[in-house]
Formats: C-alpha cells, structure tokens, sequence
C-alpha cells in the first residue's frame, strides 16, 4: 500500500516537472517572439534590463517576494509546488534562454509562429502542472 502511494507522488511530481518544463519553453517562446508575453514576464524582462542578473533570477527572487507576502497576508504556507514552480521556472527560462538556437525569428510570420507556439505551450504546460495538484505558481499564491 505505501509503495502504491509512493509512486503516485513520484508520478505526480514527474508530471509537475513535465508541465513546468513545458511551460517554461512557452514563457521563453513569448519573450524571444518579441510581439509580447505576460505581465508577469514583461516584470522579469525589465528587472533584467535595468539591473542585470537573468530573467529567471529575476523570476526567482519576484517569487520569492510574492509568496513570502502571500504566507504573511494569508497566514499560511504555501504548498511544495508553489516552491518548486518559483524555483524551477526561473532555472528552466534561463536554461531555455541560452540555448544558442533560441533566437527571434526577423521575418514577421516566425515572430507570429513562435508566439502562437509560444501561447499554445505555455497554456498546455499549466494544464499539466496543474493536473498533478501539487500547488500552482507565484501569481496565484
């Protein structure tokens, strides 16, 4: 019985980290199609901008700040895929951001293909994330 258990949550962390990875390659998708991302994301874009460090540093420490004050308001602690969202999606972004391939298309209709992909995966990745119920992101803790 505790081994079918076990392995259910192996299982849904693995789906945790699928969906994450998924969603991540969407988040870079957007930001590298130059044609726009989410609030969240233009937040990270600009931090980077203007202050150095990666976008996903910037990811991190944002979340970092988000769930403190939402533990704090709601005088709770978030759930362990809270944590790993925060953590995670910045690694993968910045994994995702320097690979020497992922680079903006020039002609208008890559910028609208990755975009479009960018949208798709992004959405599905959450869907996954999602459906292992371990706790979702930052921007809704």
């Amino acid at each position: 019985m505790l081994e079918n258990r076990t392995g259910q949550i192996g299982f849904r962390f693995l789906v945790y980290f699928i969906g994450l990875l998924v969603m991540s390659l969407g988040i870079v998708f957007l930001i590298k199609s130059n044609l726009g991302a989410t609030p969240w994301d233009i937040l990270h874009v600009g931090l980077f901008k203007h202050f150095g460090l990666t976008i996903g540093s910037w990811s991190v420490i944002m979340g970092i700040l988000i769930l403190t004050l939402a533990a704090v308001l709601s005088r709770e602690i978030p759930h362990i895929g809270a944590f790993l969202n925060m953590l995670l999606v910045g690694v993968f972004i910045d994994f995702y951001m320097l690979l020497p391939f992922m680079t903006t298309p020039s002609a208008i209709i890559g910028k609208l293909a990755m975009f479009i992909s960018g949208i798709i995966l992004m959405t599905y990745g959450m869907c996954i994330y999602i459906s292992a119920n371990l706790g979702t992101g930052q921007e809704t803790a």
